[in-house]
C-alpha cells in the first residue's frame, strides 16, 4: 500500500474511531452504565463534529495534493513541451544542413559537367583533329606513304596520349559519382613491382626521350592498399614525370622512411619544376590546370587529382617540393599494414 492510500486510511479509521466511540458512550450512558451527564448526553455531537472535522482536513490534504499533482502534470507538459521543441529545431537544423550539402552537390555535379565538356571540346579534340588530318591527307593522296611513316612515331604517341586521357578522365569522372571508400579492396601490394610495371609499359616513351628510370625501392617495399588504385598512382605519377623531364633527363623512385604502420615514397625528375604560383593550383578541384610537356604533350590536368583522390581514399596523403629548372619531387605517404 502507498503512502497517500495509508494516510487516506488513517484519516477514515480516525474519523468512524471518534464517531463509534461518541456512540458507544452515548448508549451506555443511556443505559446506566455510565454516568448521564453534558459530556455522555452529547458525545454523539462530539463525535460527528469530530468526524466532520477530520473529513474535513482530509479533504483539505487531498486538494492540497491534487493541486501539486496538477502543478507537477503542468511542469511535465511544458517541459515535454520543450523537448519536443528542441527536437523540431534539432531535426530542423539537421535538414537544413542536409539540404545545403545537397544543395553544394548539385553545384559541384554543375561544375563537373562544365568541367567535363571543356575538356572533351578542348583537349581531346585537338589531337583527335590532328590525327584526322593527317589520315585525310594519306587518303586524298597528299601524302605519300613514306611522309607518312615518318610520321607514325608522332602519331602514335598522340593515340597513347588519348587513351592515358580517357582513362584519366573515366577514373576521375567516376571518382566524382561513386564513393570509392565503398569499393576499396584493401591488400598488401608490392610497390616495387608496380613501378617496375609502369616502366615496362612506358618503354617507349622513355627510348624515345632517352630518359633514365632507376626504381632504388627495396623489392620487398608493401603497401596496404587497393591495387588498382595504387597502380593508377604510380602510372600517373610516372606519366607526369615522362612529361614534364627534359630528353636525356633521370626520374628515379625511392623510399623516404618506412615503419609497421606508413611508408613515405618519393618519385624525382630533373625536370622543368614548378612556381610557387603552379604548384598552388596543384590538387584544387576547381580549377583546370594543365600545361604542354617538354615536347609538347598534351594532359587534362586530371592526373594528379586522381591520384590525391585515390591516396586519401586508401588513408594516405601526397605533396610536392618543387623549384623551376631544378626538377620535382611527389612524396605519397600510405598505409604499411
Amino acid at each position: 500500500m502507498s503512502f497517500k492510500q495509508q494516510e487516506n486510511a488513517y484519516f477514515y479509521i480516525s474519523a468512524w474511531f471518534f464517531t463509534l466511540s461518541s456512540a458507544i458512550i452515548f448508549v451506555l450512558a443511556i443505559n446506566g452504565i455510565l454516568p448521564l451527564n453534558t459530556f455522555t448526553r452529547n458525545s454523539t455531537y462530539f463525535g460527528v463534529t469530530a468526524e466532520v472535522i477530520i473529513f474535513g482536513f482530509a479533504l483539505g490534504v487531498r486538494i492540497n495534493r491534487l493541486r501539486q499533482e496538477k502543478e507537477l502534470a503542468q511542469t511535465a507538459i511544458i517541459q515535454q513541451i520543450q523537448e519536443n521543441q528542441r527536437l523540431i529545431e534539432e531535426q530542423n537544423a539537421t535538414l537544413e544542413q542536409k539540404v545545403l550539402a545537397r544543395t553544394q552537390d548539385l553545384e559541384n555535379l554543375n561544375q563537373l559537367k562544365d568541367k567535363l565538356f571543356s575538356i572533351i571540346s578542348h583537349d581531346l579534340r585537338s589531337p583527335i583533329n590532328n590525327l584526322k588530318g593527317y589520315i585525310g591527307l594519306l587518303k586524298r593522296g597528299e601524302a605519300q606513304p613514306e611522309e607518312f611513316k615518318n610520321h607514325m612515331p608522332m602519331l602514335e604517341q598522340q593515340v597513347s596520349n588519348i587513351g592515358s586521357m580517357l582513362e584519366n578522365l573515366l577514373n576521375w569522372s567516376k571518382s566524382q559519382f561513386i564513393n570509392n571508400q565503398s569499393k576499396l579492396v584493401k591488400e598488401k601490394v608490392n610497390l616495387f613491382e608496380l613501378v617496375e610495371i609502369n616502366s615496362q609499359l612506358n618503354n617507349m616513351e622513355i627510348q624515345r626521350k632517352l630518359l633514365t628510370v632507376e626504381n632504388t625501392l627495396p623489392q620487398n617495399t608493401v603497401a596496404w592498399a587497393d591495387k588498382d588504385h595504387l597502380d593508377t598512382i604510380v602510372r600517373n605519377l610516372l606519366s607526369n614525370a615522362l612529361k614534364f623531364t627534359s630528353p636525356q633527363g633521370k626520374i628515379s623512385f625511392g623510399i623516404r622512411d618506412q615503419d609497421d604502420s606508413f611508408l613515405t615514397f618519393w618519385i624525382k625528375d630533373t625536370g622543368v619544376g614548378m612556381t610557387a604560383e603552379q604548384l598552388g593550383k596543384l590538387f584544387r578541384t576547381n580549377t583546370h590546370f594543365t600545361t604542354l610537356g617538354t615536347q609538347r604533350e598534351q594532359g587534362i590536368g586530371l592526373g594528379l587529382l586522381i591520384c590525391q583522390e585515390y591516396i586519401q581514399a586508401n588513408g594516405g596523403k601526397i605533396w610536392v617540393e618543387s623549384q623551376p629548372k631544378q626538377g620535382s619531387t611527389f612524396f605519397v605517404k600510405l598505409p604499411a599494414s
